[in-house]
């Protein structure tokens, strides 16, 4: 399937913020060797993202619509605007969520998941953080050094602090690049439970055989 920043009239359509968000998925799917039957359309702006849900949800014959967005600084708050968004179009999300992301039979088929893994506040970057081998011999240099900047030096919000020391890690690669090519390179472990758990969720969502709601 195509991925697309534009959006469009596909039956099976995930939703994400941005392009590391879509190249991301694609360089997983790869890697996993499953088959990818769905189209990634990024908003490129959460608000865009969050505006732009009532409409994907109404796009004439649209079978599954998925959503990916970060969870940021309040998982709690990004959730309730989620719901809040799909709500106005009739569609009732739960209000709990878990790790395995959540997934509603209604028509169309609506899945969300919040990065890094639907419980944590986060971001992408702490999704592909969690994919660092377990014994990886930078990752610590890198984050030492991150926590060593003095709090009048750091340019970065709070928030971002994950972003910066991964950043740096990806930096010290063979072929240093984005958060894609790190896993194209196999320099990161898409076998760890958080890549797997996500992997299964969008699997499942568009999953022509799944029925039911979890």
């Amino acid at each position: 399937m195509s991925i697309r920043s534009n959006f469009g009239s596909g039956s099976r359509v995930l939703l994400v913020e941005g392009a590391d968000d879509r190249w991301v998925i694609e360089r997983l799917f790869e890697r996993s060797n499953r088959t990818r039957s769905f189209d990634i359309l990024q908003a490129n702006r959460v608000e865009r993202l969050l505006n732009r849900i009532r409409l994907e949800v109404r796009i004439p014959h649209r079978e599954v619509l998925g959503v990916v967005v970060d969870s940021d600084g309040d998982i709690e708050a990004r959730w309730e605007s989620i719901r809040s968004q799909f709500a106005r179009v009739g569609i009732e999300l739960p209000a709990e969520r878990h790790g395995r992301g959540v997934i509603i039979a209604s028509q169309p088929r609506i899945g969300v998941w919040l990065m890094p893994d639907n419980v944590s506040s986060g971001q992408l970057e702490d999704f592909v953080q969690s994919m660092i081998p377990s014994d990886d011999q930078v990752w610590p240099l890198a984050d030492s050094f991150v926590d060593s900047i003095p709090l009048e030096l750091r340019e970065f919000s709070p928030n971002k602090i994950t972003r910066a020391k991964l950043y740096l890690w990806l930096a010290t690669r063979k072929e240093p690049g984005p958060m894609s090519r790190a896993i194209q390179a196999q320099y990161l472990d898409i076998h760890t439970r958080q890549a797997q758990s996500f992997l299964n969720f969008l699997t499942e969502l568009f999953d022509e055989s799944m029925e039911g709601s979890r």
